[in-house]
């Protein structure tokens, strides 16, 4: 008797690009039946509130004629069969043509904040199941860059670390949760 693989919905998949395609954390658990959908899509409170301390700091911070800043896993539509979601993206009020679209995001942010990993690791096989899968952040900051963004920040509260990758080729890492030099760094003017 052959076994069949089905396919994973499309509800579980959280990002496509380079050829792969990205599952939710916790994917597997929804497909055994011992988890809903539902339960695997939120966030933490941690992780809420850095987002909501970020996005009041950078709409403080920001000048409001230029910039808006997106959060709730924007989309970003690279090319065809290639979208990715930012939790907070800093994009050009110029850039966005129709803000009350209900399509993707289509030019490159100046800069996207990540806040933990929200993927299963690729494979359980190859690598840890943990919360971090470190070629899933190399590929997805590199293609942001290679798309246009200047800048990428990855906050991992567990871990107590940030990560910033920015153009030119510059990876940055901070062992503490104690700054955020890469955007004093960064001129958004």
């Amino acid at each position: 008797m052959e076994i069949k693989e089905l396919p994973v919905p499309k509800g579980l998949v959280y990002e496509t690009f380079n050829n792969k395609t990205y599952y939710r954390k916790h994917y597997r658990a929804v497909l055994q039946g011992s988890k809903t959908l539902e339960e695997i899509k939120g966030r933490s409170i941690f992780q809420s509130l850095i987002v909501q301390a970020l996005v009041f700091y950078l709409k403080n911070t920001l000048p409001k004629d230029l910039y808006w800043v997106p959060t709730n896993e924007a989309g970003l539509h690279l090319e065809r069969h290639e979208n990715m979601a930012n939790d907070i993206a800093i994009v050009e009020k110029k850039s966005l043509e129709n803000p009350r679209s209900l399509r993707y995001y289509q030019h490159p942010p100046k800069f996207a904040l990540e806040v933990d990993i929200k993927i299963e690791p690729i494979s359980t096989e190859t690598e840890p199941p943990t919360d971090i899968s470190m070629s899933y952040i190399v590929d997805k900051s590199q293609r942001l860059l290679d798309f246009g963004t200047e800048g990428v920040v990855w906050i991992m509260p567990a871990a107590s670390r940030f990560m910033w990758p920015a153009v030119p080729k510059t990876w940055r890492f901070s062992l503490g949760m104690t700054g955020f030099p890469c955007l004093t760094a960064t001129v958004f003017v």
